[in-house]
This record gives structure tokens, sequence and C-alpha cells, in this order.
């Protein structure tokens, strides 16, 4: 399933949605410690992180998102890759 990092130099954040989870993190914690949340996917779709995802990657990776969650049936075909 689908991952996202951005590096801005002082900050990496990151977000993956797995088969029934979205993680969205960042090192932003002490010393540079990674922090962050996991939420279902029903969760993000009802809102929550979306602010978040939409402010650090933009609307097209919050929109793939939102479609991954969305997709009843996850990936595990390669060949569609």
């Amino acid at each position: 399933m689908p991952r996202w990092e951005v590096d801005t130099g002082k900050r990496v954040s990151i977000v993956d949605v797995n088969d029934s989870q979205v993680m969205v993190g960042s090192n932003c914690g002490p010393d540079g410690g990674m922090v962050g949340s996991v939420v279902t996917h029903q969760e993000f779709l009802d809102g929550r992180y979306q602010d978040v995802v939409r402010k650090v990657f933009g609307s097209e990776v919050l929109e793939e998102m939102i479609s991954a969650c969305s997709d009843p049936s996850p990936t595990t075909n390669e060949s569609d890759e």
C-alpha cells in the first residue's frame, strides 16, 4: 500500500496506508525523535489528519490516500503495478 515521505531539511514527515490503518508521523519529537499516530481507515475517511496531510503533502497525496482507504479490496496482485 502507499507510503509518502517529505524531507524539508528541518523535518521528515511520513504518511503510510496499510491494509487497515493510516500512520502519520514526523521527527518533531524531543531531540528530533519520530512521533506520530495511527488511525483506522474509517477514522481517516471521517477527516482525522486530513488537514495535516493536505498541508504537508498536498491535495494530490490526500486524494490518493482517501482512494486507498476507500478501496474495500487491498491490491495484492503485483501485475497491476
